[in-house]
């Protein structure tokens, strides 16, 4: 699975998909994703949402699939909405929320 896959314009800032965190924030713009890119814990919930969100997936219908994109691509808006200063404490509260979310359709 060496392939990025494009989830979104945005996307999952580091889709686990073969391809390092450091190569991605090679390609980082917005403040978020810097964000994410200079914090150790930021860079760490990233992945750990990535996984969640590619382990989830195989499990569900297709429609369901479809559904979790949506809900995916609205969370990516919320938390650049919300974290548009990418504070790590704003980034950190919405990412533990995501997981749980992810975690509670496994």
């Amino acid at each position: 699975m060496g392939v990025l896959l494009q989830i979104s314009a945005t996307g999952l800032f580091f889709l686990v998909a073969g391809i390092g965190a450091q190569t991605q924030c090679t390609q980082a713009r917005t403040p978020v994703e810097q964000s994410i890119c200079s914090t150790p814990d930021l860079q760490q919930a990233d992945a750990e949402l990535n996984r969640l969100y590619a382990s989830l997936r195989p499990q569900l219908t297709a429609k369901a699939r479809a559904d979790l994109l949506i809900q995916q691509r609205a969370w990516l808006s919320k938390r650049n909405r919300e974290c548009a200063s990418a504070e790590a404490d704003c980034l950190h509260k919405l990412y533990k929320s995501r997981q749980d979310e992810l975690k509670a359709l496994d």
